[in-house]
């Protein structure tokens, strides 16, 4: 039974009281007020720990410690590595402040190394740890300290347990009551330490930050705690058992509030009465339990638990409950947030870091409450806004009498720079929400992040360099300012001198691109030599000021990415062409492709994508081959230029295939390459088609058990969520590679669910297992025993995982292609054999060379593969269907259409051409129109016909069409798309002509703006466009004939396919509006 108390004494915070006397003013004025509660297993009442025991257990801490002396004028830090309850650990560190000592709690989590440099930072002799559950890391620190400093003495002590400080809660503890008061104590000063904390050590070595006892006092002067404080609810619980003691945020929650602002704090049951016993460890469920049992109204959290939360509605139930939800940490999904106060729970935030506390808070002011993203700063702070580009501010704290800080780092001023970058509220000026930081790392137009030190790490191993620093922002790739020594004197306004300096240091920058992505290699075109004149601006301490040397630079940094769009720099490493032979321009290929790749290219007969080679690389060998055919064929290379456009390394990704084609265009510009292409296509079938009569025909099985490619992708989701759905379904294996980034498969699936709007408790249900492997590998990258597995259960396989680039060739998709042909391998060696169902998701482009005058394309093989020449991605699909039908099982092509977005929310990847094509529009000025129908279709309907088709027992052809029947006309998609900007953006956008919306694509693409990168992202599918551009102008010309030239598709004929897409409706303006609404959310139009 929750009992109400009277108004409890809130004790002054104008800095008359600090905290060690905090806890005798808590004893005397709300001794029988409960500081902590907790709630036990099996038990239905709260148990508390009150003020008075609390602060009895910080006297007798010291004692237990035997630490008997006053050490504040010694300035004794005593570190704290330990596994402990909350009550005993913050009662320990509060006594410790109480006997003059000053604390430092240190994550466990630490390295030994990092332990070692805070205690030697700080001069710290003494830890008190949990030895029993943190043996490695203690020996560690001290095998470290004694190799790195063998004098320096370390006195280890074990912390104290629960019935030594709290032996009122242990019914047989045995031990003798503690002191009653305090004893001895002499006030601190208010500017002395009154404790260590450390920052994470993202950047390196976590840093030992000193926090003064004024610093503490003014902890609880903003606005978070001000608000909770003001309540003077008796009643008013908050969450924190789950925050770690050692955190500045579980210190704030733990010690801070209930000492300074009189709130009750819930905490899991102390457990330690053993030292080989640990704490009760988070999890979501045991922290909203919990707080459940012991009436809390207030959780402080971090995004990831309610991101947890947000998918149950248990817990969803509880979070309603609550008078307020604060998170802390990092960052909330937009979409999750706004999630959680639709179903109306009270969701704030606050903003702060070790070196300042937290001096805001999410505005508690009515008509707010929507605004959760967004944070109020206290008028006691001093903020200097500095401002940086595209409206974004860093915010700089400046000391002033009502807010000091741990840290100053400002050249100027007294102030601590958070690089932290904020926006401002659009209609409410006093609010602020944090975006970025700036940090080191560089964002390119393409959205890659370089991070810099390592490689410039590599590079100041250099004999000739005493300052370099990275740059490249908004660039598709990066470059480097590098400053030569004394002794290595650069003319930078000799060309000469200049090239021989970038000659000297190139092994050492090939060195540091080899630890590199290919999107953050340096190329020699993008080394930048300092000048003399302008040396690098350097902190007191000598370190490069990175910031303010690039903006000393910005000009020449600008003219070297203009002077890379206008001509090539000559590579010494590589001979001028001299003969336009088909052998000279091999080697002279190959040079060029060795330079650029860092060495990496090896073959002349493989794509050079496959060697390393990425978009940038492909545009430079594009420019050296335009330069060098301008010197060697001065008269006539015009026409030949012309043909030589910027999709040709794409086309021909081979040496071999790329000098040919060089040797051809020079004798006649205008050559088709019709007959090359049907010519790869044709080959690339005869390399993967099956050779050999399929004799396993397999047994029948009972269950239905499916294994899905592509489940993390759009479509593939909501393939995985229907089979989920389904009783009939007796299991679902998924397989998907593993992600570049180390994010699990498990974290991908679950946030596609959450971005699609599906039901992510569909993934807890026990019939799905995710695998991760590697198709490409003849195993599919699977241990034996999975592999076995699958062979005995499968009984049908969807496949819909492939790569989506319309500029890359058809050779660019052949691992594509052999992922296929291996998961056929596994379908024909299982012991369905035969039975297996495989459903492939093709695509309409496998018509992309179709002839008009043949009437619709059919729901059949066509084994002509002229009508697949075009796009690479198209010719992939189409040697697919042509390998799947000599696979001797039971296969089924469903060629796809254009997919819109999430039924649910719009969700729609902004990689695909259609979201592109929209942004693009807003910076050219215009949406564009075209003569026709698009024949688009809902993810649902397709994530349905392929259920249906896994199904049904009547026999398919070996491909169906699976396409919008009638369609929508174009122009009204497009209105729809005009409509919604004017409603939601104020923005009208107009309609022009495919072609004429092309022309001014092409006049960004011809001399592109730095930011066109970022706002034009069509750009990077400019042939594609263009084929969208003339295919439409031939529409027009068409009108005045029988007929458009738009390809058409026989759709429907078998059921019940066929009824599904004929009950089609045409696209509506709220489907379209959902998408927009959708890209807006996600700041993609920002």
């Amino acid at each position: 039974m929750i009992l109400p108390f009277g108004p409890r004494t809130l004790p002054p915070v104008d800095g008359s009281i600090l905290l060690p006397e905090a806890i005798t003013f808590q004893e005397r004025q709300n001794g029988n007020v409960p500081m902590y509660v907790f709630s036990e297993d099996g038990r239905a009442d709260i148990i508390e720990i009150t003020y008075r025991q609390f602060a009895r257990a910080c006297y007798n801490a010291p004692r237990v410690l035997n630490l008997f002396e006053n050490a504040l004028s010694k300035n004794l830090v005593v570190g704290i590595i330990a596994l402990s309850d909350t009550a005993v650990y913050q009662a320990t560190l509060v006594g410790l402040m109480c006997a003059g000592f000053i604390p430092f709690p240190i994550s466990p989590r630490n390295t030994a190394e990092a332990i070692v440099n805070l205690l030697r930072k700080t001069d710290c002799h003494r830890i008190l740890t949990t030895y029993a559950s943190l043996k490695v890391i203690v020996d560690k620190t001290k095998e470290e300290l004694e190799r790195t400093e063998p004098g320096y003495k370390l006195t280890v002590t074990e912390m104290p347990i629960l019935p030594q400080l709290f032996p009122e809660l242990c019914s047989s503890s045995g031990l003798e009551s503690a002191p009653t008061d305090i004893g001895e104590f002499t006030k601190p000063d208010s500017d002395s330490i009154a404790m260590y904390l450390h920052s994470s050590g993202s950047t390196g070595l976590p840093k030992a930050i000193p926090k003064t006892h004024r610093e503490i006092v003014e902890f609880v002067t903003f606005p978070a705690t001000i608000h909770l404080r003001d309540r003077r609810n008796p009643l008013t619980r908050i969450a924190a058992m789950h925050l770690p003691p050692f955190h500045a945020l579980g210190l704030h929650c733990h010690v801070f509030l209930p000492l300074l602002a009189c709130i009750t704090v819930a905490i899991y049951p102390p457990r330690v009465i053993r030292p080989d016993l640990v704490p009760t460890m988070p999890t979501p469920d045991n922290i909203l339990d919990l707080a459940q049992k012991t009436a809390c109204s207030v959780i402080i959290t971090i995004p990831s638990l309610l991101q947890i939360w947000a998918q149950n509605p248990k817990y969803m139930n509880i979070l309603i409950s609550m008078s307020e939800v604060k998170f802390s940490g990092g960052a909330l999904s937009r979409k999750i947030g706004k999630f959680l106060r639709e179903k109306g729970v009270r969701l704030t935030t606050s903003y702060g870091g070790t070196e300042f506390g937290a001096p805001c808070s999410s505005s508690y002011r009515e008509g707010d409450e929507d605004d959760w993203e967004y944070v109020e700063f206290t008028h006691k702070s001093n903020i200097r806004w500095v401002s940086q580009e595209n409206g974004l501010y860093e915010c700089q704290f400046l000391i002033c009498p009502t807010h000091h800080i741990s840290v100053i780092n400002l050249p100027d001023v007294q102030g601590y720079a958070t690089s932290d970058l904020f926006i401002r509220h659009q209609t409410k000026d006093y609010l602020w929400k944090i975006v970025g930081r700036v940090d080191d790392v560089i964002i390119h137009s393409s959205g890659e992040k370089t991070v810099p030190p390592p490689m410039e790490n590599v590079l100041y191993s250099s004999p000739y360099l005493m300052g370099v620093v990275m740059f490249g922002h908004a660039h598709s790739q990066p470059g480097v300012l590098v400053e030569p020594t004394s002794a290595s004197h650069v003319d930078v306004h000799n060309k000469e001198e200049v090239e021989r300096f970038r000659n000297l240091i190139w092994p050492i920058v090939e060195e540091a691109n080899r630890i590199a992505p290919a999107f953050s290699r340096i190329f020699k075109e993008l080394i930048l030599v300092a000048d003399p004149s302008k040396p690098f601006i350097r902190a007191g301490k000598g370190t490069v000021i990175r910031k303010a040397t690039l903006n000393l630079y910005a000009e020449e940094i600008e003219a070297l990415y203009s002077t890379l769009e206008e001509s090539i720099v000559a590579d010494d490493k590589v001979a001028p062409l001299r003969r336009w032979d088909e052998q000279d321009i091999k080697q002279w290929i190959f040079d060029q492709a060795l330079a650029l790749s860092s060495d990496r290219v090896t073959s002349t007969s493989i794509s050079l994508f496959e060697q390393g080679f990425d978009s940038l690389s492909a545009t430079i060998l594009r420019r050296r081959i335009t330069r060098a055919l301008l010197i060697a064929m001065p008269d006539t290379s015009k026409s030949v230029l012309h043909a030589i456009d910027q999709n040709i390394v794409y086309a021909f990704p081979t040496i071999d295939s790329l000098s040919k084609r060089l040797v051809d265009l020079s004798n006649n510009p205008a050559l088709a390459d019709d007959h090359d292409h049907v010519e790869a296509i044709e080959r690339m079938i005869t390399n993967h088609r099956f050779n050999h009569v399929l004799t396993n025909s397999g047994n029948e099985s009972n269950e239905v058990v499916v294994l899905l490619t592509g489940s993390t992708g759009h479509l593939g989701s909501h393939v995985l969520a229907n089979l989920l759905r389904d009783p009939q379904i007796s299991f679902v294996y998924t397989l998907n590679r593993p992600h570049k980034n180390g994010s699990s498969t498990q974290a991908r699936q679950f946030q596609r669910f959450i971005e699609e709007g599906l039901d992510v408790n569909l993934l807890s249900l026990g019939k799905l297992a995710k695998l991760e492997g590697n198709c490409e590998e003849e195993r599919l990258g699977l241990p034996e025993d999975i592999l076995t597995e699958l062979r005995a259960r499968i009984t049908a396989i969807i496949h819909s995982s492939w790569k989506l680039d319309f500029n890359q060739p058809l050779a660019s998709f052949e691992p594509n292609i052999r992922q296929t042909h291996n998961l056929i391998d596994l379908a024909r060696s299982s012991s369905c054999g035969s039975r297996v169902k495989f459903i492939f998701t093709s695509s309409v482009s496998v018509a992309q060379g179709w002839k008009c005058d043949n009437g619709p394309y059919p729901e059949e093989i066509v084994p002509n593969a002229t009508y697949a020449v075009g796009m690479g991605y198209g010719e992939s699909k189409y040697v697919t269907e042509r390998i799947l039908q000599t696979s001797g099982i039971n296969t089924i092509s469903l060629r796809i259409s254009q997919i819109t977005g999430s039924p649910v929310n719009g969700s729609w990847s902004t990689s695909d051409w259609v979201p592109i094509m929209i942004k693009s529009s807003i910076h050219l000025g215009a949406l564009p129109s075209v003569i026709g129908r698009v024949s688009w279709i809902p993810v649902a309907v397709v994530a349905n016909a392929i259920h249906t088709v896994l199904f049904s027992s009547d026999h398919y052809p070996a491909a169906l069409n699976v396409i919008h029947p009638t369609g929508t006309p174009w122009d009204a998609v497009m209105r729809y798309v005009s409509d919604t900007f004017l409603k939601e953006r104020q923005l009208s956008i107009p309609l022009l002509p495919f072609q004429d919306w092309f022309t001014h694509l092409h006049k960004k693409s011809d001399l592109p703006q730095r930011e066109d990168a970022v706002n034009i992202p069509a750009i990077r599918l400019y042939d594609f466009f263009k084929r969208m551009a003339n295919t439409d102008a031939d529409e027009r010309n068409s009108l005045r004939g029988s007929s458009a030239k738009s390809t058409s598709f026989s759709v429907g004929k078998v059921e019940p396919i066929g009824k599904m897409l004929h009950d089609l409706s045409d696209l509506t303006g709220k489907e379209v509006e959902l998408w927009i609404k959708y890209w807006i959310r996600i700041g993609y139009f920002d």
